[in-house]
C-alpha cells in the first residue's frame, strides 16, 4: 500500500546530513560514530542497501545520543515534519477511498496500490467518528 520506507528514506537523510553539516558546524562523520563513516555517507546519500535495513539500530543510537535526540524524532521528525508526515499519511489512505470520478475531478494521483478491505474498513470508522466527537464537543 503505502512504502513509507521508501517516503522516509529522503527526510531521514536530510536529517541526519542537517545535523552533522549546517552552517554552524561540519562534524565528520568518524567522530558520530567512528567506523562508521561509509554507512553515515551513503544514508545521508538516501542509499538503501540490498538487505533493506536504511539505518541500522546501533547506528540510530549513536545519533540519538550523540545530539539528543529521540530516535523517534529522528526517524519522523518533529513539529511541521511530523505534520507532513502525518497528512502525506492521511491523505494517501483518504485517496484510496475516494470515487475514481472525484480524484479525477480534484487531481488527486490514483493510489499505487489498494489497501485491504480491514484497512478500509478501519478508516472509515476512524472518518465516520471524528465528525460525531466533534458534534458531541469530543475534540476542539
Amino acid at each position: 500500500m503505502i512504502d513509507l520506507q521508501k517516503h522516509l528514506t529522503h527526510t531521514i537523510a536530510s536529517r541526519l546530513r542537517d545535523l552533522r553539516k549546517n552552517e554552524h558546524s561540519n562534524l565528520p562523520p568518524d567522530l558520530i560514530a567512528n567506523g562508521q563513516k561509509a554507512a553515515i555517507l551513503r544514508i545521508e546519500k538516501g542509499e538503501v542497501p540490498r538487505s533493506g535495513n536504511f539505518i541500522s539500530d546501533t547506528l540510530l543510537d549513536t545519533y540519538s545520543n550523540y545530539f539528543s535526540l529521540s530516535k523517534v524524532s529522528l526517524i519522523f521528525g518533529e513539529g511541521i515534519d511530523l505534520e507532513k508526515l502525518v497528512t502525506f499519511l492521511f491523505s494517501e489512505l483518504s485517496s484510496s477511498l475516494m470515487p475514481s470520478d472525484l480524484r479525477e475531478r480534484l487531481r488527486i494521483k490514483p493510489p499505487k496500490s489498494t489497501p485491504s478491505q480491514k484497512v478500509k474498513d478501519s478508516l472509515l470508522t476512524l472518518y465516520y467518528t471524528i465528525p460525531l466527537r466533534i458534534l458531541e464537543g469530543g475534540m476542539t
